[in-house]
C-alpha cells in the first residue's frame, strides 16, 4: 500500500531527528523542525489601493437611537447628551447627511402631485362657471317627502279633481290621464291656470306631464311624479325641470311646490289640507 506525501514527509523528519540524536550534534526544537517542513507561508494578497482609499473615505453613519415613548430611561440614557426637562440625559442622535435633502425632495414631489397647474385650475373654474350658468338658465327643482299613505291613495290625490280641490287651493287637475291626453289645472271659476300633455302614465307609480301657462305656451317645462312604497308609507318625489332659457315659470313654481306638497301630505295623513296662500 503506497504512502501519501504527508506520511512520507513525517517519516523523513523522524529519521533526521534520530540521526542527529545519535550523532551528538545540537538539535533544534521539534516544533521548529515541523514548522520548517510545513514550507513557507503563503504570500499576503495585496488589496488594491483604490479599494483601500474607498474604504477609508466611507464615513461610518450610525442610525439614531430613539427612546421608548413615555419612558425616561430610553436606550440613550447612559450616553452623553443634553438633559431634558426631567433632568435625564438623552443620547445624541447622528442623522444621515442626506436625510434633509431627501425630505426636501419628497416635499417638492408631494407639492407637484397635489398642486394642479395654473391652466388646470383655470379650466376647472371655467367649467364650474359654465355649469352654474346652465343651472341658472335651466334649473331643476326636486322635492321629496315621506307620507303615511298608500301608492293608490297618493295617485288618486294627484289625479282626481275631488281630492285636489281639498288641498290645492280649490284647483282641480282634470284629464283621463292617458298617454298623449291633454290635462288642465282648473280653478273654481273654470279658469285654466296650467295646461299640458300627459307624456307618461303608469298608475300608481309614475306620472309625467308637460307644464305651461295658457297665455305663454312657449314657456313649457316638465313635471314628474314618482311614487314608491316604503313599508307603511310612500316616498313621493316631484321633479320639475326642462325649463326654457329665461323661463318665468321657474320662479313661480319654486314658491308654490313646497306649499302644495306640504298640504298634500297633511291631506293624506289627517284628511285636511293647508292654506297654501298663507302669508302671501
Amino acid at each position: 500500500m503506497s504512502k501519501g506525501p504527508g506520511v512520507a514527509s513525517l517519516s523523513n523528519a523522524v529519521k533526521i531527528f534520530l540521526a542527529y540524536a545519535t550523532s551528538g550534534l545540537h538539535i533544534e526544537p521539534v516544533d521548529a523542525v515541523f514548522k520548517a517542513l510545513a514550507g513557507p507561508k503563503p504570500a499576503k494578497v495585496a488589496r488594491p489601493v483604490a479599494q483601500e482609499q474607498q474604504a477609508d473615505a466611507d464615513p461610518i453613519v450610525r442610525k439614531p437611537r430613539q427612546d421608548l415613548p413615555g419612558s425616561d430611561q430610553g436606550p440613550g440614557f447612559a450616553g452623553s447628551g443634553k438633559a431634558n426637562h426631567h433632568g435625564v440625559a438623552r443620547a445624541r442622535e447622528t442623522a444621515s447627511p442626506e436625510s434633509g435633502a431627501v425630505a426636501r425632495d419628497l416635499r417638492a414631489l408631494d407639492f407637484k402631485i397635489r398642486t394642479p397647474s395654473p391652466s388646470g385650475i383655470e379650466r376647472f373654474e371655467k367649467g364650474l362657471e359654465q355649469e352654474k350658468n346652465e343651472l341658472m338658465k335651466k334649473p331643476k327643482q326636486v322635492y321629496t317627502m315621506f307620507i303615511r299613505s298608500t301608492p293608490k291613495k297618493t295617485w288618486d290625490a294627484i289625479t282626481k279633481p275631488e281630492f285636489t280641490r281639498q288641498y290645492w287651493a280649490g284647483i282641480a287637475n282634470v284629464s283621463d290621464w292617458k298617454k298623449g291626453s291633454k290635462w288642465e289645472h282648473v280653478a273654481k271659476e273654470s279658469e285654466v291656470w296650467i295646461t299640458g300633455e300627459v307624456v307618461e302614465s303608469l298608475p300608481p307609480k309614475r306620472l309625467v306631464l308637460t307644464w305651461a301657462d295658457p297665455d305663454d305656451l312657449k314657456d313649457k317645462s316638465r313635471v314628474t311624479f314618482e311614487i314608491e312604497p316604503v313599508e307603511n308609507m310612500v316616498c313621493l318625489t316631484v321633479v320639475h325641470d326642462k325649463f326654457k332659457d329665461g323661463s318665468k315659470m321657474a320662479g313661480k313654481v319654486s314658491w308654490g311646490w313646497p306649499r302644495v306638497l306640504s298640504s298634500l301630505k297633511s291631506f293624506l295623513e289627517t284628511g285636511k289640507g293647508l292654506n297654501v296662500f298663507a302669508g302671501h
